[in-house]
């Protein structure tokens, strides 16, 4: 009796752990340097909004330091669980064609943003950042979605597509995604406590629901091939749902955290692109 009562008192305690440190696990929050801005690309708007979770700030990087006129082409950005937005201004800044535009979504309790970052928050922030670039061009939001794109790294793969699953979209450049989050609990926690899991972005849906309209969006999927956080297989299952609209780039030799800047000049080949 008491062997039964410490071992469903040590059950309840897991589940407890789990409910409420996932996301601790899954997120990895943190800020800027003080002295950030100064590191800021010329012609950088600060856009700022309100959200659920305070004032979020989110940044607009247009090619060329010109930001005068709204961009032709618009790439809306999702960094890592362990980045910041900030982080892909090595790769954009190397991007010389005119009229092409980054929007750059840090996650509540990331950057300089207050809040926690859950998926309802993040949706609600990188909806609101697309909402006030809109506004500082005084266009409508329609207006921006119709040459609108998505850059998505690691769990900005699960963020992304959810933003893709919510706006009409053209290209989809994925970085090492994952199946589902509930996959990649199963493989951390096992079976059945994985079914604890808070935040459940579902790639494999998502990519269905893009797979289902007309006309399909391009989906660029990169992995590299010695992955050590998300494994390969994933983006080789992910590929091969939707072939036709998909297509599958491996990195040999390339693991998680390497793999931007090892398929930065294939990226720019796709920033640089016609419309």
């Amino acid at each position: 009796m008491v062997i039964g009562t410490a071992l469903v008192a040590s059950i309840l305690l897991m589940v407890l752990l789990l409910l409420g440190c996932q996301r601790k696990l899954i997120y990895m929050p943190h800020g800027y340097e003080p002295s950030f801005r100064k590191g800021l690309t010329p012609g950088a708007v600060e856009l700022t909004f309100q959200t659920s979770s305070g004032k979020q700030t989110a940044f607009y990087v247009p090619s060329c330091r010109d930001a005068a006129q709204p961009p032709e082409i618009l790439w809306v950005c999702f960094h890592g669980n362990g980045s910041l937005s900030l982080d892909w201004l090595d790769t954009i800044e190397k991007v010389k064609k005119p009229g092409v535009g980054f929007l750059l979504v840090d996650y509540p309790g990331y950057g300089i943003n207050p809040g926690k970052p859950t998926r309802q928050s993040i949706a609600e922030t990188s909806d609101g950042a697309l909402q006030s670039l809109a506004l500082h061009y005084k266009l409508n939001v329609t207006d921006l979605e119709s040459r609108m794109n998505v850059l998505a790294f690691s769990i900005g793969t699960g963020t992304g597509l959810d933003f893709a699953g919510r706006h009409p979209v053209k290209v989809v450049l994925l970085l090492a995604p994952f199946t589902s989050l509930l996959d990649m609990a199963q493989r951390q926690v096992g079976w059945p406590l994985c079914y604890l899991l808070l935040d459940r972005y579902d790639n494999a849906a998502r990519l269905n629901e893009l797979a289902a309209r007309s006309p399909q969006p391009k989906v660029v999927l990169f992995h590299g091939e010695v992955d050590d956080v998300i494994p390969f297989e994933m983006g080789e299952k992910l590929a091969a749902q939707h072939p036709d609209m998909i297509t599958f780039c491996p990195a040999p030799r390339v693991d998680h955290n390497n793999l931007p800047d090892a398929v930065g000049p294939v990226l720019q080949q796709y920033f640089n692109a016609e419309k």
